[in-house]
């Protein structure tokens, strides 16, 4: 049986990547357009305008996590490697795009942060499983290792700056 969840809900097959994203879209989307997670926006928010990221934060991530392993894909788009290992990368990503923008939309902006440190520790995870299947051969492995430094430091720098700030004032007995 467990055996079966984990190849359903699978990080290196398409389907299994697309019924992971689906699900945790569902998980986090009910809850945010119930207004259960409210609270939280608020102090992420509130995180978010004490420490605003460096201007260059977004284009880093769209070039180096978005554009070049698609690029990647299509220049060698007939490398059967390649294939195997940026389509569930680039579906993980893409369901971190619809998820956010969703999330974001029926409960706020702050709930931002919770879909992308969702998203960035399953892609962490995905990029471990997937280090098997890269070849050395394809140029994929040194593209590997950036994207889990690049998805490192974003984990590392949500925990510091929009994590840490909001346990540490609820441990505090503070409002966010």
């Amino acid at each position: 049986m467990r055996a079966r969840l984990l190849s359903v809900l699978s990080f290196v097959n398409r389907a299994g990547v697309v019924r992971l994203s689906g699900l945790v879209l569902l998980v986090l989307l009910v809850p945010a357009a119930l207004g259960w997670l409210h609270s939280l926006e608020v102090g992420l928010v509130a995180a978010m305008q004490r420490a605003p990221l460096p201007k260059l934060t977004m284009p880093a991530f769209i070039l180096l996590g978005a554009l070049l392993p698609l690029g990647l894909r299509v220049g060698q788009r007939r490398v059967d490697a390649v294939r195997l290992v940026l389509d569930p990368y680039l579906l993980l990503l893409l369901g971190q795009l619809i998820s956010e923008v969703l999330v974001v939309l029926a409960g706020g902006k702050g709930l931002g942060v919770l879909v992308g440190m969702n998203f960035t520790l399953l892609r962490l995870v995905q990029l471990r499983q997937l280090w098997p299947l890269a070849r050395s051969g394809a140029r994929l492995r040194p593209l590997l290792r950036l994207l889990v430094v690049l998805w490192g430091w974003n984990a590392a720098q949500m925990l510091i700056w929009r994590w840490w700030p909001l346990l540490s004032s609820a441990l505090v007995g503070g409002q966010p």
